[in-house]
């Protein structure tokens, strides 16, 4: 990682977080472009993938953690027009089926699931049952692919979590594959058992990372301030921001189940409707599909539209997990970027799919008015 020639802090971004000195324009060598490789190889191996198990091909790698065959590819790639001309960006998706199922179970299903997976989303489409998460991934966010390996791996464990469960339903077509050489696994991968249960699996302890966190917090505060967010809402806990179109909150759940199984972390919220507006079942399979579809977008989380519609409006609901933020527990002010980074990722996916509606929804009476409407 770069080190700032003005104070020696530890950064990831142009600008130093500690003492604001600029470090290197956007286009200088310290952010080559992104690329499948530099994706595939830190998933490959952040999750030990043995290459028994695995099957590369051009933009894809398949693998195998158990019964569940497991996909990480590129969809889409391009170049920012916008805030960062010159810089490429990749869509990387990391889906697995689960199962064939009717409509009605496959959004019960994802409905009854989404309540305890942070890091991605269930989702019913023409038949199948999957489990999908997606991250845009550009130079100047690459420490945020550690957010995408630890999702990557939740989603591998909760979706042979749910095929395990679902095995018995008649209802359920489990998708069982094998290795087209090797065949069937027929023992799963040791890493599965780290989310598998209801604490985390791996004992794994972090010392410094609450210090970190609290440093770390007093940056992104600022950061959020400086970029144009006002503060609202702050306890000792959680920290609301309000941006041009949406509001963002971070905070700690420590003790929930949340916690517990992810390991000490923090959620991150941001609000899709309004107060009092519940979405039901299809119409959240529905975003999700969209979402995951976007290139701009990350979706390492989902959306909730249940029990706490009525009080706080549909939000996405994501996770930074241990694993992820406990990397830079000795760099609180990296840490802090990659925190703000992890927002501002969720919070670009919910602006970007306002905006599309908006998009639509003018589009629509455009077209109603007799009017010539504009092209996507």
């Amino acid at each position: 990682m770069p080190v700032c020639t003005g104070c020696g802090a530890t950064v990831v971004i142009a600008r130093c977080p500690v003492c604001d000195t600029e470090m290197y324009p956007a286009d200088d060598a310290h952010f080559p472009p992104v690329t499948w490789a530099e994706v595939r190889d830190h998933i490959t191996a952040q999750l030990l993938i043995d290459d028994e198990w695995r099957v590369d091909d051009e933009a894809s790698l398949t693998w195998w953690p158990w019964f569940l065959h497991q996909t990480i590819y590129v969809d889409a790639e391009g170049e920012w027009e916008d805030d960062e001309p010159g810089q490429n960006f990749l869509h990387v998706v990391a889906r697995t089926n689960v199962g064939r199922v009717e409509k009605d179970l496959g959004l019960e299903i994802c409905a009854a699931w989404n309540a305890d997976f942070p890091l991605g989303a269930f989702v019913w489409d023409d038949g199948v049952l999957f489990v999908i998460s997606t991250l845009s991934l550009n130079p100047l966010c690459r420490e945020l692919l550690p957010w995408f390996h630890e999702a990557v791996l939740a989603q591998a464990t909760f979706a042979h979590l749910a095929a395990l469960q679902l095995r018995e339903n008649p209802g359920v077509e489990i998708l069982a594959t094998g290795h087209p050489q090797t065949g069937a696994r027929e023992e799963p991968d040791e890493l599965l058992s780290i989310f598998a249960g209801e604490t985390r699996g791996d004992g794994v302890e972090m010392p410094g990372l609450e210090d970190a966190l609290a440093t770390a917090r007093r940056i992104y505060q600022q950061r959020f301030e400086e970029m144009g967010w006002e503060p609202g809402f702050r306890n000792e806990d959680v920290d609301f921001f309000t941006g041009s179109r949406v509001e963002c909150a971070i905070g700690r759940v420590d003790g929930s189940e949340l916690a517990l199984r992810f390991g000490l972390g923090l959620v991150v919220w941001v609000r899709l409707t309004r107060p009092g507006v519940v979405l039901d079942d299809d119409t959240v399979n529905s975003m999700h599909i969209a979402l995951a579809a976007m290139p701009r977008c990350t979706l390492i989380g989902r959306l909730q539209g249940d029990e706490s519609g009525p009080e706080h409006g549909t939000q996405l609901h994501s996770y930074l997990p241990m694993g992820f933020l406990g990397r830079l527990r000795t760099a609180p002010d990296a840490l802090a970027i990659s925190i703000l980074n992890a927002a501002l990722h969720c919070s670009t996916t919910i602006t970007q799919f306002l905006i599309d509606v908006d998009r639509i929804a003018a589009d629509a009476t455009a077209a109603d008015d007799g009017g010539s409407a504009p092209q996507p």
